[in-house]
């Protein structure tokens, strides 16, 4: 951000603290002017007006600077932005769009290169194979517990997939501080070692 952007997003900002009979303070500028610094001029101006016009004493209360959460409320409305939970809801939802295309292009012999989240789900759901066999009646309900794994797994697909060894080391002493990725990988016994292990105790 260069002086005159500096200077035009603090006048702007000190009109917003003005119209509410606030005192902006260098610190609490500091901050905004942190926060805004992504934003041009003219999103920042719009932001600034939406929530004078939205938001009278009954939100914020008379000589209080408008908390950011605010303006960062009409920043997305005016970029266009979508965050949080509703961002990961819209990506399931493409995801799920994203799916169904590829059963219909792919079929079920040929698995194709998935999202990370996608892959995960479709591990849950039995394996590509098995989500190609589901039938038109069913997409409606499938689509529901599609979107919910989905996002309740972003994010988390890597320990989830570690399945058992997850859940018992949250059980454990220590609780979710001894739930990190190396632990479980370290705890993890290859295939081979375990049916050996199992043959040792049988014949012992």
């Amino acid at each position: 951000m260069d002086a005159r952007e500096r200077e035009e997003k603090l006048a702007v900002l000190s009109g917003l603290a003005g119209n509410y009979a606030a005192t902006l303070s260098p610190e609490t500028a500091k901050m905004w002017l942190f926060l805004l610094k992504d934003y041009d001029l003219a999103a920042t101006q719009a932001a600034a007006l939406a929530v004078i016009r939205r938001y009278g004493s009954e939100t914020v209360p008379y000589r209080t600077m408008p908390p950011f959460a605010l303006m960062q409320k009409e920043l997305d409305l005016v970029t266009g932005a979508v965050r949080g939970e509703e961002n990961v809801l819209l990506q399931a939802r493409a995801e799920w769009a994203r799916l169904l295309e590829l059963m219909r292009s792919c079929g079920s012999w040929r698995e194709p290169e998935l999202d990370r989240t996608t892959a995960y789900c479709v591990r849950s759901f039995g394996g590509w194979e098995r989500v190609c066999r589901w039938r038109l009646e069913e997409l409606s309900w499938r689509e529901r517990d599609f979107l919910q794994l989905w996002q309740q797994s972003r994010g988390k697909e890597e320990v989830l997939s570690l399945g058992g060894g997850a859940v018992k080391l949250l059980d454990a002493p220590g609780g979710a501080v001894a739930l990190s990725l190396e632990r479980l990988r370290e705890r993890a016994v290859p295939a081979g070692e375990a049916e050996s292990a199992s043959v040792r105790k049988i014949a012992g």
